[in-house]
């Protein structure tokens, strides 16, 4: 069985990254990473285009409308716990209009716009596992790339 989900990496017009920081607590129950920062994005829902639901989940997260740019990075990982496989996607993008933050507060607490440095050089610990490469990868797509905003 295998599980997808869909990140959106949102950046302004400066190349900083949004970041979230993710509740201690989802729901009444123990926040998965909790405390940790992340961007916005979650499960891909049954019969749902992945790309879609990258859009939907940042309207959802922090009230952003955005417009899928492309695919910049792909992960997996085995959880045995779930005997499941996560596949993640992650999608550049821009925003519609403003960019007025609004935070599901049940999902995420704070958030900042950071640079692509900065991400690397906060301590892991502080960061959910695979921001630094994408951080790192960001910075050779935009280095590269004539990189949409």
């Amino acid at each position: 069985m295998n599980g997808l989900i869909a990140h959106a990496v949102v950046m302004d017009e400066n190349r900083r990254l949004l970041i979230l920081k993710r509740t201690m607590i989802k729901r009444g129950k123990a926040n998965f990473l909790g405390g940790q920062w992340d961007i916005p994005g979650g499960t891909v829902e049954p019969r749902e285009m992945p790309r879609d639901a990258a859009v939907r989940e940042t309207m959802e997260e922090v009230g952003l409308e955005v417009e899928i740019h492309e695919i910049v990075y792909e992960t997996s990982n085995y959880d045995q716990t779930k005997d499941k496989v996560f596949t993640t996607l992650f999608y550049t993008c821009g925003v519609i209009g403003k960019k007025n933050i609004v935070l599901d507060l049940e999902e995420h607490d704070d958030y900042q716009w950071v640079t692509l440095e900065e991400v690397c050089a906060m301590d892991d610990t502080a960061l959910v596992p695979y921001m630094k490469r994408l951080a790192q990868i960001m910075k050779k797509h935009i280095a590269t790339q004539d990189f949409k905003i």
